[in-house]
């Protein structure tokens, strides 16, 4: 065990990190400036977990420089495949449609910043001793025998007359229990997701109906509507409601023009989200 920990402590401490630098830096002598690289990288780490206060360990050390060493490695994969699905789709685009997009950008990361520092809204409501409060009872108890409340004792836990669906809750503890605590900014990873999920399919089904431009510009007009960041930004059915729906279409126009049951299969996955997430979400259905 000591031998293979001091193995992976050379490689991870002293090579891997800098090779990925190296590689980007599209350096000739990769193997040598991967050593001193990873070497100024390995000082940095160390300093920093101390500066930090935190104990300065083999396994923190090395987490941090495997997760830098991932990073190194996604990124560049991950800029190499957004810019070419963005000339792919954009291809024959007015510059002056695609400037649209921009203020849109904007107002995603001011929203993504919103779901974060201020969960559930402004004015928070029902969120609070409904769907936040099941999920935080299922993640400090791992049950829920108690919804929907029927009994008095039922009552004593939630006191709330309650038959919702219980996705949003669901989706909330597994994000708890992921992370290992119920940090109520966590639910801004439900949101964000299905704000750009919303708009991804808004983009889809205008591309099949219509055009390119088209397409940007139903973005466009979505993004103004302060209504439609409210309903997801407070964190309950809304949102999930929205994604269900334009989902369910997109995959019903998509078997139109291919005639592929297999989505049909997915609008019934797609439309079963509203099912669950609300008791009139059988309406998509």
């Amino acid at each position: 065990m000591n031998l293979l920990t001091f193995i992976l402590g050379i490689f991870v401490g002293f090579f891997l990190p800098g090779f990925f630098i190296a590689k980007l830096l599209k350096l000739t002598d990769e193997v040598i400036s991967s050593i001193l690289i990873s070497t100024i990288l390995l000082f940095n780490v160390i300093f920093y977990i101390g500066v930090a206060g935190f104990h300065i360990g083999y396994w923190n050390v090395l987490l941090i420089l495997s997760i830098i060493t991932f990073l190194l490695f996604i990124v560049p994969v991950l800029l190499q495949i957004a810019h070419n699905y963005a000339t792919t789709v954009f291809r024959g685009i007015n510059r002056e449609y695609i400037l649209l997009l921009l203020p849109c950008i904007f107002i995603l990361i001011l929203f993504g910043l919103r779901a974060i520092l201020q969960p559930f809204g402004y004015a928070p409501g029902d969120q609070l001793f409904r769907w936040n409060y099941l999920a935080v009872k299922i993640f400090n108890e791992g049950r829920f025998s108690f919804y929907p409340p029927l009994s008095a004792m039922d009552f004593s836990e939630y006191y709330y007359t309650d038959g919702i669906p219980p996705l949003v809750s669901f989706i909330y503890f597994w994000l708890y229990e992921s992370f290992g605590q119920s940090f109520d900014s966590l639910t801004a990873v439900s949101n964000i997701v299905q704000l750009v999920m919303i708009l991804i399919f808004l983009y889809k089904i205008s591309l099949i109906r219509s055009s390119s431009e088209t397409a940007i510009i139903a973005i466009y007009f979505l993004c103004s509507s302060s209504l439609f960041f409210y309903s997801l930004h407070m964190g309950q059915e809304s949102g999930l409601l929205s994604l269900s729906l334009i989902s369910t279409l997109y995959f019903l126009f998509l078997y139109q023009n291919k005639k592929n049951s297999g989505n049909i299969v997915v609008a019934g996955f797609c439309a079963a989200i509203g099912a669950l997430s609300r008791e009139y979400g059988y309406a998509v259905m």
